[in-house]
């Protein structure tokens, strides 16, 4: 998504300052090490020179371009499958929907797609549903295994002002097959509504072990 350019740019930005913050430090101890005086000026002199010749740090450009191809982001824009396409982000207010549907449009080529969705009590639903309303063919909201999650048919309601379809579901697993149902091999499926309903819908796709449960049961599990 383009904003994500923001966000590298940003953190490049902020590194960057680090880096000048540094050579800063250095040329002041340099000017601190000229003042100084001992017994052995001599000695001394030679420790400040010594100093003065070791190489001042830099951001490589070539680290930098490096390190941003490397970046594997999980659950954001990502593709979890191809047939069908699934595909999750971890947008969970109004601003950053809006940013997942322009990418989505952008980046992926979608005019409009299943939404599968699900976050967490006292977010802000209406926003959200404001901003994928337009791309939604169908919005199938889901409870999801989490003491925080929100009530489906409170979370479907802020949808209902739509012209669009939406259906409430207790459970994950109902709602996700019902997606991809609804996508039928023509469409895209994008859930989206909260990072840890993100990180559940992975774990049911992809089969890995829930975060949740690890945590509860302890490392013995």
């Amino acid at each position: 998504g383009r904003h994500q350019l923001d966000n590298a740019a940003t953190a490049v930005v902020a590194c960057e300052q680090v880096v000048a913050g540094r050579t800063d430090d250095r040329q002041q101890q340099r000017a601190d090490n000229r003042q100084q005086t001992t017994e052995d000026g001599q000695q001394q002199r030679a420790d400040n020179r010594q100093q003065t010749t070791a190489p001042e740090p830099a951001l490589a450009t070539d680290a930098v371009k490096a390190g941003l191809a490397s970046v594997v982001w999980p659950g954001r824009l990502e593709t979890l499958t191809r047939k069908p396409l699934v595909i999750v982000d971890g947008a969970h207010n109004g601003d950053s929907a809006k940013r997942m549907v322009a990418a989505l449009r952008e980046d992926f080529g979608l005019k409009s797609a299943v939404v599968l969705f699900g976050t967490l009590a006292g977010k802000d639903v209406a926003a959200m549903a404001s901003a994928v309303a337009g791309f939604a063919d169908a919005v199938f909201v889901s409870a999801w295994g989490s003491a925080r999650a929100a009530d489906p048919r409170e979370s479907a309601a802020a949808f209902r002002p739509y012209d669009v379809p939406v259906t409430a579901f207790g459970s994950l697993a109902e709602a996700y097959d019902a997606a991809v149902a609804e996508a039928a091999g023509r469409r895209a499926v994008v859930c989206f509504g909260a990072l840890a309903f993100v990180a559940a819908v992975r774990e049911h796709v992809l089969g890995i072990e829930s975060d949740a449960l690890r945590l509860t049961l302890g490392d013995s599990a």
